[in-house]
């Protein structure tokens, strides 16, 4: 039988922060147009001054449909579905233009070229793509293979490394799940197979990649922070159902059985939280594997680390506590123990999706986030927010008391 990694429980619950309750839909929607966050701590919610700018619209666009990346100058991109977004003054503005064939995980090399890893589910190697026409045309300058085995994987993003290199991470899966005599839902339990994220190193530029070294198991959407001190930070999506070893009763222990009876279904997962794993070697190992998120529903992340090493990780709040919004919790140590304290920063009246960020040169974070307000047609359905979704930028700070 393998043996899985279960990765370690957190010290602090992630449900209410900051000793005081969510914003009300009222005040979140109010927040959404305005200039300012929402900072929940010491008891009291508190105005946090932060600049937003609506990104151009993509009418094929899902809220979730967001991937941003930035090069060592003034460029930053953001790709929605079918059109590239582009900001020289730190996301106060933007242009863009219709894009193909932009799939994959993308970053800007230090020549202001732009490259691109993509892996599919049926092909057992990744290709690297190369432009020097900002996603106009593609040159294909390497390949790599998946672990052998491997019908095809899943990138999810490029890390640039203070050393000047490249990290790619990836999830590989051939997990199969079902119904066991001993679980209430549907492909709750795993039969067999696994799912793993890998990291890939190239120091080239992208022509040839090293790896690969598993960061943690059935993870796979978020990203990767290079902190001030030179470790890397994996912030991911931690989802999977029970294993075989693994007793019913934690649907109850956890809190997941009382959330998916609020959604009118059966238990399909135990976990659909955020995980993190720390490597001190430039992604070559990964250790210290541990939930950051204890509500079931908070999955989504995605971290910005700031010089001093406060760590910021944006996550989705899809099943509560209060609304449906996308917040902030803060590490003053990157990563290692995290604060009382949450940041409210975007609200869709009919969806907040993901999010990604980034940190400028003065320590401003800049995220960007979809969320729609369009609140009918069927909600349980994934495809329900297609072409009604909007992106917001936000540059804002986390309070240093």
């Amino acid at each position: 039988m393998t043996d899985y990694q279960k990765v370690a429980r957190p010290r602090m619950d992630t449900g209410i922060l900051g000793q005081v309750d969510p914003p009300t839909e009222e005040e979140l929607a109010r927040m959404q147009q305005s200039p300012y966050v929402w900072r929940a701590a010491d008891g009291a919610l508190r105005r946090v001054a932060a600049e937003r700018a609506l990104l151009p619209a993509d009418p094929t666009a899902h809220p979730q449909n967001v991937h941003l990346f930035k090069g060592a100058d003034a460029a930053i991109y953001v790709r929605q579905n079918q059109i590239l977004c582009k900001s020289i003054d730190g996301g106060r503005s933007w242009t863009s233009r219709p894009v193909d064939g932009m799939a994959g995980a993308c970053a800007v090399l230090h020549d202001g070229s732009l490259l691109r890893v993509h892996a599919e589910e049926d092909r057992p190697a990744a290709r690297v793509l190369h432009s020097d026409d900002e996603a106009g045309t593609w040159k294909e300058i390497a390949t790599f293979a998946l672990p052998a085995g491997c019908a095809g994987g899943s990138a999810y993003g490029i890390t640039q490394m203070a050393d000047g290199g490249l990290l790619c991470d990836i999830k590989v899966e051939d997990s199969q799940y079902g119904v066991a005599a001993d679980t209430r839902g549907q492909d709750l339990r795993l039969l067999s197979g696994l799912a793993r994220l890998l990291a890939y190193r190239s120091m080239d530029g992208g022509r040839t990649w090293e790896g690969p070294a598993q960061i943690v198991e059935f993870s796979g959407e978020g990203g990767i922070a290079a902190l001030a001190s030179g470790r890397l930070l994996a912030v991911k999506r931690h989802q999977r159902g029970l294993l075989p070893d693994e007793s019913v009763e934690l649907l109850d222990k956890f809190g997941v059985n009382e959330v998916f009876a609020r959604l009118g279904k059966l238990p399909n997962r135990i976990f659909k939280n955020i995980v993190l794993a720390d490597s001190d070697d430039g992604g070559k190992s990964w250790h210290n594997q541990r939930l950051l998120t204890t509500v079931f529903g908070q999955c989504f992340g995605f971290p910005a680390a700031q010089s001093d090493g406060t760590v910021a990780v944006v996550h989705d709040t899809r099943y509560g506590p209060g609304p449906d919004c996308a917040r902030a919790l803060i590490s003053r140590d990157e990563g290692q123990t995290w604060e009382d304290e949450a940041y409210y920063l975007f609200y869709g009246t009919g969806a907040s999706g993901y999010s990604h960020s980034t940190v400028l040169a003065d320590d401003t974070i800049l995220t960007v986030c979809g969320t729609s307000d369009y609140t009918e047609g069927d909600a349980g359905k994934w495809h329900n927010w297609t072409g009604h979704a909007q992106f917001t930028a936000l540059r804002w700070k986390p309070v240093k008391d």
